[in-house]
């Protein structure tokens, strides 16, 4: 009988790696270096994951880095000892053996930073801090010694307590209190402290050397290796994770867990699959850098401890499909003012063990988070202490709303919007404890397609992003919006805006102005080349369905020619010799501008400091030709950034920047507008751009009652209109030439016609009034004009040169009620038979009409006008 060894195939090898405990799997890949290139390519399956800054927790084993203080023969310090037991310090140590602050480390490619800017770097090695040292080891030596000559006389401490004391005595009193073995330790503590100071005093070697120190531990069995002290530790650190999880694809894991308050030192690039996160407030939103965002996050838990500093509306938190809070009691204000723009389907609130919240407290929860409107299926729920405090909220409920239905440990709170929040709670597993839910009831598909109609669209686009199984309920019942704004890169549905730009992210600490400037304001609305170059717009596609106002004159000049490069040097160079002459005058004690009260030198200074940042920017700006030129990849990353902003709440999400601006533009608005009936706007917004692109989707149709654009606009979007609808409102804005074909049936069919217009095109104006055809029409002009009477009265005739029906008007604003009176009087004198009244001057006509021509207050100023002139045609 012959017993040998199989090996083991590639694949065989993948599906054993895959289903291995990881622990496992990075001792064997260190056993076996033949097999890491495919044990790195493996999926790596994680059920429980912990991270600090200098230990970490995979599954059930801990990996703990430290620095260990090795006295050779020598006699170790009871402190040192026990520091050495714990794995040794979790900081560098210098040449003295003072320990080194991890809030002075740097913060290197691919970690996570948890620090504040108001976190101080205390150092260990001053002289307040000997000081303070020694005054705290000689007030431990004399509780020491008061306890040892208590104990000599047969006396104890609560003797000493509670008798008569010195003022000697009285300074040692809480030092007794804490008794002699922690009076002890401390003691060994601050003499441990003072060893750095004496070495340093008196140049003495340390009599302890230093080993980086890895302790592995798996139940209560320990594993301890140790290492030259060549490397500072955060570096071991990072050595350490770089081994375990570098160069792999997107780990999975079940619990991802977070308990560092400094920084994660983790390779770069990676990438974390997580099911459910816990940590700190503060940590949250900073750790969601390493997660893969491509996966809905099933559970999201985390501590509240002090002010509420999460951001509840990062994309990583209001996503999760349940959130679990922690809070301390005294943050119920702020909390339940969060619950009302908090969006998660699943919320769990718990306090910590030491508070005890009041039946108010919770109710005042429950308002917050009923207070904003709710989608189906949403649920919150506390946990309680005593069947009594349940009693108690419900009874809050009852007697706080009026239309309610109550059973045992249960009221139902029916609304008006088809829907019903029902408030229960019962008891725990554990005993004595007890869970309180409150859950919004689902409604029939009629009762969801009436709350649809009526539920505000931006709500609609969300509910639809979160319930997949009523996106074709919610796309079939027609959108109603009061206000639709269409720009290239935006898209405002009444008062929330959706914005998309390019966001460049910088990789050195000095950020350019102007990149930062784009950036502040939601990213640069136009694409950018390898090199960070900006793409004119006016070089992209027109695809289906979009809608152009593109002038056939339109050029973008281009910025990556010869001849800008040139002008940037040019620049360059002036203001360098600027500076240079600047630096000169300084050297000779004077400034551009002498002034006795010193006007002059803060001129002066600010001169300079333009100059410099003008130098910067050109130097900048001519890096992008150097890249090119040679090759190199510039310093920045792109991503695609769209800023959902909500009055002063902004959301921002950020994509990876593979596709071009306009074809996210296009699939945003796909989302929010494809495969609808007719979209019932109220008032339609051409927006304020100029030979824009609207990327719209295939075959969208807007019923709309009136519509607001620029000239060049307002026929190209009449093909997306659905022309069965008459328009009762039509704003146009001229800004420049009359291109716009007043005869298109678009526009004269409008049942209103109100024109905005600078006073260079009234020669123009006063000749098109003559084909208009609405039967009203309004002119107002720019705040820069000021138009006069003969103005007014030449536009007033080009209307009336054609015959108008009865009802036909026009109405102009007006600034002043002199400008008014001379109106009228040009009207009386340029007429034979008129009546005059008040402000009113009424031609009589051959053609049995009148023309009664008056003016009177505007009820809101526009354009500075506060009178409004008013020609109409009437029966005579």
């Amino acid at each position: 009988m012959v017993s040998y060894s199989i090996p083991v195939g590639y694949e065989s090898l993948r599906a054993i790696l895959l289903h291995t405990d990881p622990n496992l799997r990075f001792r064997i890949a260190q056993r076996i270096p033949k097999i890491r290139l495919t044990e790195k390519t493996v999926p790596l399956k994680i059920n429980s994951l912990s991270l600090n800054a200098s230990e970490f927790v995979i599954n059930s084993q801990s990996y703990k880095l430290g620095v260990y203080f090795d006295y050779g023969k020598g006699e170790i310090p009871n402190a040192i000892r026990r520091q050495n037991n714990k794995g040794g310090v979790s900081c560098d140590v210098d040449q003295y053996g003072f320990k080194i602050s991890n809030l002075s480390t740097p913060i290197l490619n691919g970690d996570v930073s948890f620090r504040t800017k108001n976190e101080d770097d205390h150092r260990n090695d001053t002289e307040e801090t000997e000081r303070g040292y020694w005054f705290e080891l000689k007030l431990h030596e004399d509780a020491l010694a008061k306890i040892n000559q208590l104990e000599s006389e047969g006396k104890t401490i609560e003797d000493f307590l509670t008798g008569p004391m010195t003022e000697d005595d009285q300074r040692i009193e809480d030092v007794v209190e804490i008794g002699k073995e922690h009076i002890q330790m401390h003691i060994d503590i601050y003499r441990s402290e003072l060893i750095p100071f004496h070495c340093r005093r008196h140049n003495l070697a340390l009599p302890f050397t230093c080993f980086i120190q890895l302790t592995i531990t798996r139940g209560n069995v320990k594993t301890i290796q140790r290492y030259f002290y060549n490397h500072k530790l955060y570096e071991a650190s990072k050595k350490l994770n770089d081994t375990l999880f570098a160069n792999r694809p997107v780990i999975i894991v079940n619990q991802l867990q977070s308990d560092s308050f400094n920084v994660l030192r983790l390779p770069i690039g990676m990438k974390i699959s997580a099911n459910s996160i816990y940590g700190d407030d503060s940590q949250i939103v900073y750790i969601s850098s390493i997660l893969d965002h491509s996966r809905t996050l099933l559970r999201l838990g985390f501590h509240l401890r002090s002010d509420l500093v999460l951001n509840f509306q990062h994309s990583f938190v209001k996503y999760a499909e349940k959130l679990l809070m922690c809070p301390e009691k005294e943050l119920i204000d702020q909390l339940a003012e969060a619950l009302g723009t908090i969006e998660n389907q699943k919320i769990q609130i718990t306090f910590f063990r030491f508070d005890n919240p009041s039946a108010t407290d919770y109710f005042q929860l429950l308002q917050g988070w009923v207070s904003t409107e709710r989608c189906i299926g949403s649920m919150i729920s506390f946990g309680l202490r005593t069947d009594e405090i349940g009693k108690e909220i419900l009874e809050l409920v009852r007697t706080r709303n009026e239309r309610t239905e109550s059973t045992d440990r249960c009221v139902t709170i029916l609304q008006r919007n088809a829907t019903k929040i029902e408030i229960s709670y019962s008891p725990l597993p554990k005993e004595n404890q007890y869970k309180m839910v409150s859950y919004s009831i689902p409604m029939g598909y009629e009762s969801l397609r009436t709350v649809l109609l009526h539920t505000d669209p931006n709500l609609r686009f969300k509910i639809a992003q979160r319930i997949p199984k009523i996106r074709l309920t919610e796309k079939a019942v027609p959108l109603r919006i009061e206000q639709l704004s269409l720009e290239e890169f935006k898209t405002t549905v009444n008062s929330q805006s959706y914005t998309l730009g390019v966001y460049r992210h910088f990789h050195t600490k000095e950020i350019p102005m102007k990149i930062e400037t784009g950036n502040n304001w939601e990213g640069v609305s136009c694409d950018l080349d390898q090199g960070g170059r900006r793409i004119p717009n006016s070089f992209t596609p027109i695809l289906n369905g979009d809608v152009s106002s593109r002038m056939e004159n339109t050029t973008d000049r281009q910025r990556d020619t010869e001849e800008t490069e040139q002008g940037y040097q040019d620049s360059l160079r002036r203001y360098e010799k600027a500076l240079e002459k600047i630096n000169q005058l300084e050297s000779e004690g004077k400034t551009i501008l002498m002034t006795e009260d010193g006007r002059g030198i803060r001129l002066h200074l600010q001169l300079k400091e333009r100059l410099q940042l003008e130098i910067h920017e050109y130097r900048n700006d001519l890096r992008s030709f150097h890249y090119r030129r040679n090759s190199f990849s510039p310093p920045i990353s792109c991503f695609i950034h769209l800023t959902i902003t909500q009055g002063n709440v902004k959301t921002i999400q950020r994509y990876v920047y593979n596709h071009k601006l306009y074809e996210a533009a296009k699939k945003l608005n796909e989302i929010l507008f494809a495969n609808r009936p007719i979209i019932i706007v109220n008032k339609l917004h051409g927006g304020r751009g100029f030979n824009d692109v609207l990327r719209l989707p295939i075959g969208l149709k807007i019923s709309a009652n009136s519509v607001f654009g620029d000239n060049s606009q307002i026929v190209p979007i009449s093909s997306i209109l659905d022309h069965s609808r008459t328009l009762r409102r039509l704003d146009i804005h001229f800004r420049s030439e009359l291109v716009l074909n007043l005869q298109h049936n678009f526009v004269k069919n409008a049942e209103k016609l109100l024109m905005y217009a600078h006073m260079r095109i009234i020669d123009q104006l006063a000749e098109v009034l003559e084909t208009i055809e609405n039967q009203q029409v309004q002119i107002t002009f720019y705040q820069s004009d000021n138009p006069t009477a003969n103005d007014y009265f030449q536009l007033m005739q080009g209307w009336l040169s054609t015959e108008r029906n009865v009802g036909s008007v026009i109405t102009f604003g007006l600034r002043t009620e002199f400008i008014g009176r001379n109106i009228l009087n040009l009207v009386r004198t340029q007429n034979e038979r008129t009546e005059s009244r008040y402000r009113c001057v009424t031609v009589l006509r051959s053609n049995d009409t009148k023309l009664k021509v008056s003016y009177g207050p505007l009820l809101n100023e526009v354009n500075l006008s506060t009178l409004l002139l008013e020609a109409r045609i009437m029966k005579a």
